[in-house]
């Protein structure tokens, strides 16, 4: 622990300049991505189709504003285009990759992406409150049926499974290390994922118990992770697998 703690109390003060970076934003590897369109890279990189981008960027382009530019006062943005702009938060917030990854795919500086990034994500924030689609809406009991029969004809086995619930790895005020941020688990050093997973889970169990919103038969299949306490008397990781849950269950 005491090492853990030194290590906590230095501070890296190596980053990304913009020396080592492209010149030509439009030469890093986003802008390759975007030009091929190929549906499967666009699925890991940002989540979406590239049509399913493309409509999301009509409406964030409306949203994100940029100050200056060719043909206006003030210094050239760093990311010209805003389709860049769109894919860099959608890139943060879908897959675990570290700052400086992502400002080397796309050609930023530690200041620039920064504030790049927050600006962007107020900008994303308004642009799915006008899509209609983007909102997240309990599925209906006959949609519940419909996705059950769906289930079952892909696993035969599995029956009245309309969902699949499982956890999020927040990785703020949490140790680097995968193993050091299981044992602290607990909340003891107050890591924001092990608080939000319960929060979560108690309103999901809330509405699942309400015959009002389930289904007769529906179930939910529950991603679950046991622990076990190490020799310092805080837990440890020991095992994970699946369990199916029905309203009833506590």
């Amino acid at each position: 622990m005491a090492m853990i703690r030194i290590r906590g109390a230095l501070r890296e003060r190596n980053a990304i300049e913009s020396v080592a970076l492209q010149l030509d934003q439009t030469d890093t590897a986003w802008y390759t991505m975007y030009r091929s369109r190929h549906i499967p890279s666009f699925l890991t990189t940002v989540s979406l189709t590239p049509d399913a981008f493309d409509d999301l960027l009509h409406v964030f382009a409306t949203e994100y504003t940029v100050l200056s530019g060719p043909g206006r006062r003030g210094r050239p943005p760093r990311i010209p285009h805003k389709h860049a702009v769109l894919a860099m938060v959608l890139h943060y917030y879908t897959a675990a990759v570290e700052h400086k990854t992502l400002q080397e795919l796309f050609g930023v500086p530690p200041s620039t992406f920064a504030r790049v990034l927050a600006k962007a994500e107020e900008a994303l924030e308004r642009s799915l409150s006008r899509i209609p689609q983007a909102s997240v809406q309990w599925p209906s009991i006959p949609v519940q049926q419909e996705w059950s029969r769906l289930t079952n004809e892909r696993e035969p086995l599995v029956e009245g499974v309309f969902a699949f619930v499982d956890g999020k790895n927040y990785r703020v005020q949490a140790p680097s290390s995968a193993d050091l941020q299981n044992a602290h688990y607990n909340g003891g050093h107050n890591c924001p994922g092990s608080w939000n997973d319960g929060e979560v889970s108690r309103q999901l169990q809330a509405r699942l118990a309400d015959e009002r919103f389930v289904g007769p038969g529906m179930k939910w299949v529950l991603r679950w992770k046991d622990y076990h306490a190490t020799e310092g008397g805080r837990p440890g990781p020991a095992t994970g697998g699946m369990s199916f849950g029905t309203p009833n269950d506590e």
